[in-house]
């Protein structure tokens, strides 16, 4: 949440989180302001309230409390039951990982070459292990006898 996003005055910041200046909003508004922060920003909102206003702030920092909990409550009701998330239906494109071993002058060379050619060492690895496979097989190809 950035400064340009609040519609409401500000005594400060926590963690990034707004520390709203409840003295200087109407109490209607007060719900809507302190629902979306953490439990540790509204504890700190409240703790700078005037003394004329720390009843109502306090007991409506009990209510926000309580619905935090019978939410913590509901997700832990969900997560005994076992139940996990349906896998996503989307294609998986790696199938395996290769991994390699090189020496320490290998990589140097790996690494010179794919910063010339603005690429990560592990993609031009890949590059390059593929390009190999397909030029043999190719070749392999070629020297197989035709039926």
């Amino acid at each position: 949440m950035s400064a340009g996003e609040i519609d409401y005055p500000v005594k400060g910041w926590l963690l990034g989180e707004p520390l709203p200046d409840l003295d200087r909003l109407p109490r209607a508004r007060w719900r809507e302001v302190l629902a979306p922060l953490s439990s540790r920003a509204r504890d700190w909102t409240i703790r700078r309230v005037a003394p004329e206003n720390i009843v109502a702030a306090v007991e409506l920092d009990l209510e926000l409390a309580g619905e935090d909990e019978e939410r913590r409550e509901a997700m832990r009701r969900v997560a005994a039951r076992g139940q996990s998330l349906p896998e996503p239906r989307v294609a998986r494109t790696v199938a395996r990982q290769l991994n390699l071993m090189v020496s320490a002058e290998q990589m140097a060379d790996l690494r010179r070459l794919a910063e010339m050619l603005s690429l990560r060492p592990t993609q031009l690895a890949r590059m390059l292990v593929l390009s190999g496979v397909r030029r043999m097989l190719y070749e392999e190809g070629r020297r197989a006898p035709q039926p």
